[in-house]
């Protein structure tokens, strides 16, 4: 009788599949983006710190991450591509799209 809903992507971050894209001491305020991709099974993550994230999906272990650095500031937004090929991140204050 109902369907149950999927999804292509989401970006909650304070959902049980991304319970562990904060490492430890860091409160959810310091997380700034999180993206989800079917297509790649995997969780993106943006941070104060100016680095992006990549984790498995579900992201239950921070350590399982691999971390890019290329933003000097936060990045306010990260996004997969349509067909999942390409990860695009946003940073506030050195305004770069990387």
């Amino acid at each position: 009788m109902y369907k149950e809903m999927e999804y292509i992507n989401y970006s909650c971050k304070l959902s049980w599949e991304c319970s562990g894209v904060f490492p430890r001491g860091v409160d959810s305020e310091q997380i700034n983006t999180v993206e989800y991709s079917k297509k790649l099974n995997a969780i993106m993550t943006g941070n104060d710190w100016g680095l992006v994230n990549l984790l498995p999906y579900p992201a239950k272990n921070i350590s399982l991450s691999r971390v890019f650095r290329g933003h000097s500031e936060a990045v306010k937004k990260a996004i997969f591509s349509n067909d999942g090929q390409f990860a695009f991140s946003l940073g506030g204050f050195d305004h770069t799209i990387i």
